[in-house]
């Protein structure tokens, strides 16, 4: 009967430690700052892009837009411009589309501060797709459709979507796979 009596007070005793617990956990959950699920507060979710930091410079590049201009780096030196990178077949590309646009007319930059680069590869993406990404950008934003590895870019990203903003002097800023992960340097804070 010892035995029994002193079970029960061991499982009393650790329930009521399980209980204050619990208390304790649900106090500080209640209390502690919201988490950072996106940009709360100015925070971004990701740090920069490994491969493109802050402070990294511009390569020089050239291309020719959807519209047959040809456009370089020597064309954007001395403007704030944002450097966009989308791919036909990538699922998140679509979703950071209106989000670009967006932006560029909230920040009031004009079509040649913001270049969307867009690897379209016929094997990979249809054409549907392509033109979809062109009707979402339309005339806001200069646009580069190219082939996979088929030009010299500005950057090398990684991975798609990404997003890169450069100072005057060539200088990157910011880089994040979100539009919004600009907004820590383009929105004071």
């Amino acid at each position: 009967m010892a035995v029994l009596t002193a079970a029960v007070v061991l499982l009393g005793v650790l329930t009521v430690f399980n209980l204050v617990l619990t208390a304790a956990i649900a106090r500080r959950v209640r209390t502690a700052p919201a988490a950072d699920t996106g940009h709360a507060h100015g925070k971004p979710t990701f740090p920069d892009l490994d491969e493109v930091k802050a402070g990294a410079s511009i390569r020089p590049f050239s291309a020719t837009t959807t519209t047959g201009e040809e456009i370089s780096y020597e064309d954007r030196y001395g403007d704030t411009a944002v450097y966009a990178f989308f791919d036909t077949s990538c699922s998140t590309c679509a979703k950071e589309l209106q989000p670009l646009v967006d932006m560029t007319r909230r920040e009031g930059f004009t079509p040649h501060q913001v270049i969307a680069f867009v690897v379209h590869d016929d094997e990979h993406g249809k054409a549907e797709k392509r033109e979809e990404y062109l009707a979402t950008l339309g005339d806001t934003v200069t646009v580069v459709v190219h082939r996979r590895d088929g030009i010299d870019l500005p950057f090398n990203a990684g991975g798609y979507p990404a997003f890169v903003l450069v100072d005057r002097s060539g200088q990157v800023k910011r880089s994040g796979v979100e539009v919004s992960d600009l907004d820590t340097v383009l929105v004071p804070a």
